[in-house]
């Protein structure tokens, strides 16, 4: 078999590797020839001392046939790669090695699990005899009660005891510290100062009107030179301030807007009321005023007057009535 005869892909196992490598060794042996005798090479050189020109001829045969030579390696199944003789060798290698290592560890781990049974016995035989097996040395752990009960009956050594643990302890501290100190987050000095602050805090959680106003405030703030250097929890708190200061301008001059409307329409009804009895019809009814369906008008009337009016207008007209 010659190395045409292989299709490669690629892809093939290192099991499929080795095989097709013994396969081409055994080609070999069996197509090797037997050297030709002394004799016949003493006639070949003499014919090439008779006729030089074919000894030339024959001497650049070799060069030629060197040049179409392909390289040393196993012809892929497309046609253009070649895997190296040296490759699949090395694959080879890898691949008795990795057999190897794989049959020491199933041996190790059959002497495993057979002391894993035997120490499994032991233990039923143990405990049969009423002996509890103990635990690993590095496992023990010195409990509170027991350091008390030695300390009891032996106090001088129960303190040297005591003293020992803590020391212990406070050697496998800091491990425990260092975890905890990186599975904390990054603090953040801007989120820290808004939870500081309890209305500015609440305002961010409602995300209304407020926490608007907050924002575009803070970017004022944050362009005047005189707040630029001050703590983040000082401008917040004067954030705060000038919000609830503009919250209550609005809230005022709502009320006065109120007030002004409802005084506006009480005066519209006001005027539709004629100037005498004696210009009363008697087809035309008395128009009451907003005081009057409050006070004599049915829950019907009252709820018709105010159907037209905002809040801000009812509370205003309440006050002014009060008055």
């Amino acid at each position: 078999m010659s190395l045409e005869d292989f299709e490669l892909t690629g892809n093939e196992t290192p099991e499929e590797i080795e095989a097709m490598l013994d396969q081409l060794e055994t080609d070999e042996l069996e197509t090797d020839e037997p050297a030709e005798p002394e004799a016949q090479t003493t006639t070949t050189d003499a014919s090439k001392v008779d006729n030089p020109e074919e000894s030339a001829s024959s001497e650049d045969e070799p060069e030629e046939s060197g040049e179409d030579e392909q390289p040393g390696g196993v012809q892929a199944k497309d046609g253009k790669n070649i895997i190296p003789y040296d490759v699949l060798e090395q694959q080879r290698e890898a691949n008795k090695q990795l057999q190897q290592e794989l049959e020491q560890l199933k041996s190790r781990e059959n002497d495993w699990q057979a002391k894993e049974r035997l120490l499994e016995v032991r233990n039923k035989q143990l405990e049969k005899l009423g002996v509890d097996p103990e635990d690993l040395p590095e496992n023990f752990k010195v409990t509170d009660e027991q350091l008390d009960a030695l300390a009891d009956d032996y106090p001088d050594i129960g303190k040297i005891i005591r003293g020992l643990v803590a020391k212990v302890n406070s050697f496998e501290q800091p491990g425990k510290v260092e975890q905890s100190s990186q599975s904390q987050e990054p603090s953040n000095p801007v989120a820290d100062a808004i939870a500081g602050n309890s209305e500015l805090s609440a305002w961010q959680k409602e995300s209304g009107e407020l926490w608007s106003k907050a924002l575009e405030v803070d970017d004022q703030l944050q362009t005047d030179p005189q707040w630029q250097n001050k703590p983040l929890a000082e401008r917040f708190a004067e954030v705060v301030k000038v919000v609830k200061e503009q919250n209550a301008q609005a809230t005022k001059q709502q009320e006065a807007d109120a007030k002004q409307k409802a005084k506006q329409e009480e005066d519209k009804l006001s005027d539709a009321l004629p100037n005498s009895p004696s210009e009363v019809g008697q087809t035309t009814t008395h128009q009451r005023s907003t005081r009057e369906i409050l006070e004599t008008g049915t829950e019907a009337d009252i709820q018709s007057a105010f159907s037209g009016m905002s809040p801000a207008q009812i509370e205003a007209l309440l006050s002014e009535l009060d008055t």
